[in-house]
């Protein structure tokens, strides 16, 4: 069975993935994202090393016999985040997760 979202189509046993990246260079007066300004290297350590632990409880709950064909970036300013811890919980997600092939 398949499911159809403003022309996206998700099958039954599909599985999106959101990581909220709560660091912006500064903080808007009109944002509601939990957010940290610019946030310190500690402030970034400590939610690397969190994001990887709930994505492995993630996947030992969500992954068995489901296929992730979203993976979404957002919260606060992502790209204000180290391209390499990105691309570190990218690499995670690709170990835990079964990817579709255009995911």
């Amino acid at each position: 069975m398949s499911y159809q979202f403003e022309g996206l189509i998700r099958e039954e046993n599909s599985l999106g993935i959101y990581v909220h990246v709560p660091f912006c260079a500064r903080k808007c007066n009109y944002c509601d994202f939990y957010s940290l300004a610019p946030g310190s290297d500690r402030d970034r350590r400590s939610y690397q090393m969190s994001i990887i632990d709930w994505l492995g409880c993630c996947a030992d709950h969500y992954a068995e016999d489901r296929v992730v064909d979203t993976v979404y970036f957002g919260g606060g300013t992502p790209s204000c985040y180290d391209a390499e811890k990105l691309a570190e919980i990218v690499q995670f997600i690709r170990t835990w997760f079964t990817l579709s092939h255009d995911c």
